[in-house]
């Protein structure tokens, strides 16, 4: 068994290949993709290459040289309740992480085939504590002060999981003996873009797909593309050439006052119904950041007020120009709304998580599935982002001993593992790719989507509300873009500095 410092010269020495990695193979996430990713691993999970309903043989190899990549680790834990916390609330709960009984529906059933077989192959047994999610920062707060071990291990979003591992609630999961972070089956770019120092305080991959669920995308109704005579948009996107100016083009001439009441509102057709979260969405996906890392896993201020402004004037113009061809939730009771609006074939494009790709599956029209839009046709890659808060990721709390922050290590890395080998397949698969996704076109589609996914360390901190002060000034129809930057410059570097400090000084 390692000891901590051959663990942290392990981890040291893992990060600095990937750092090379990352100069060589810069992404939207500006992270590696080189076949370590959970993005990675989801598509060699649905056989790589597609040929009709089919696998190629290159996909099934590839599959299972990752199959193969896992060992057994050989223990046997006496039939330990593993206790771990888990989200529990309306939309995005834990449900891929445990189920009682087969029900039939896939992801159910392969969350319940992971279970068995961990807890078979490790003599253990789940014993599951849902926390209502708003209440889980309280109950992790209250745990770990009081070192009563309740939780052995704990499933939060994104934005919890920050707020946790700030506090130093969290154990670094790269000292912990039995979880190997740089096998595929733990996603290696969110990981290093929410890592500090290298230190490593919450992890996801295919250990849950919520994460998934709450990658944003946009959706377009195919009747309405054709009855506008509209160019094919998946020639568009594969061509590179699915823009913010794109998007404009195809949505102003579409916008219709159905009731005939002077103005654009919840009744009417319009090009592109959403909510405010696009925003921000869209800002990730013209290739901005909040922040970068150095080679040192220290992440630095990387906002450039120039290309941003340009970017965010377009964005602007989108969501509240002359051409007002934008159903805001926020301005008319809800994201049920829009999604109504886009149901009802009064949108042309619906831009959400992918989580609502369920929403629609009793759609009676055909829709098709792209990414965000890019600034320009310049930009390499198409970017999208993980919400916060619709996001899922894995700690250790601190207080419990090596041996047994090594078994609750033991028990995660099975899990993910399984996920891959389970829940990935069938969540990509068979509920994205076949129920939800209605043609060839939207699984390449979904491909590409998730490849291009981040999370900006100073958005999932919401660092000096940097990024919110801007999402409310388009919500606020105040076109002051230059001077809320200007203004609040200063208050996000003075909270960096802070959290670089906070993380000099966590063990």
């Amino acid at each position: 068994m390692k000891n901590k410092k051959e663990l942290r010269i392990f981890w040291l020495s893992i990060f600095a290949v990937l750092a090379a990695l990352t100069v060589a193979l810069a992404s939207c996430a500006d992270k590696p993709d080189a076949g370590g990713s959970e993005n990675q691993g989801a598509q060699d999970a649905g056989g790589g290459e597609h040929e009709g309903d089919g696998e190629t043989q290159a996909g099934i190899d590839k599959r299972q040289a990752v199959l193969d990549m896992y060992q057994n680790p050989g223990e046997d834990f006496g039939g330990h309740k593993f206790r771990i916390m888990l989200r529990e609330e309306e939309y995005y709960n834990a449900k891929d992480m445990y189920t009682e009984e087969e029900s039939g529906e896939p992801v159910n059933d392969a969350v319940y085939k992971r279970r068995m077989e961990v807890e078979n192959m490790l003599n253990m047994n789940f014993a599951p504590l849902w926390v209502p999610y708003g209440s889980q920062p309280a109950a992790i707060k209250k745990s770990v002060l009081a070192q009563d071990g309740a939780y052995e291990a704990i499933i939060t979003s994104f934005d919890y999981s920050y707020q946790a591992a700030k506090s130093g609630y969290f154990a670094d999961l790269a000292l912990i003996a039995g979880l190997d972070l740089s096998k595929p089956w733990w996603d290696q770019n969110i990981m290093q873009e929410t890592s500090v120092m290298n230190k490593i305080y919450y992890a996801t991959g295919d250990i849950t797909v919520v994460d998934n669920d709450g990658t944003w995308l946009m959706m377009f109704n195919k009747d309405m593309q054709k009855s506008f005579g509209l160019p094919d948009i998946y020639e568009i996107v594969k061509n590179g050439e699915w823009t913010l100016d794109t998007l404009t083009e195809l949505s102003k001439g579409v916008t219709l006052d159905l009731n005939g009441d002077g103005k654009i509102g919840k009744d009417d057709q319009v090009g592109m119904a959403t909510t405010s979260d696009s925003i921000r969405s869209f800002f990730f996906s013209t290739g901005s950041r909040i922040l970068r890392k150095d080679a040192n896993d220290v992440p630095y201020f990387a906002f450039d007020s120039e290309n941003v402004l340009a970017n965010f004037e377009k964005i602007y113009e989108i969501f509240r120009g002359a051409d007002n061809f934008v159903m805001l939730a926020d301005d008319i009771g809800g994201w049920t709304v829009t999604q109504a609006a886009f149901l009802e074939n009064r949108a042309l494009f619906y831009a959400e998580v992918m989580f609502h790709l369920s929403s629609l599956r009793n759609m009676d029209t055909d829709f098709g599935v792209v990414p965000l839009p890019k600034a320009n046709k310049e930009q390499a890659d198409y970017c999208t982002n993980i919400h916060r808060y619709a996001s899922a990721a894995a700690s250790i709390p601190i207080g419990a001993s090596d041996e047994d922050n090594r078994r609750a290590a033991v028990i995660l890395e099975a899990m993910a593992y399984e996920g891959f080998k389970y829940l990935t397949p069938a969540y990509y698969d068979i509920s994205l790719k076949t129920k939800y996704a209605r043609d060839d076109d939207s699984s390449e589609m979904l491909d590409l989507i998730l490849a291009g996914r981040s999370a900006d360390l100073g958005y999932v901190g919401n660092l000096g509300g940097f990024l919110e002060a801007i999402v409310s000034d388009v919500v606020g129809k105040k076109a002051a873009l230059a001077s809320t930057i200007e203004k609040n410059l200063p208050k996000l570097n003075t909270e960096l500095e802070k959290i670089i400090e906070i993380y000099e000084n966590l063990p």
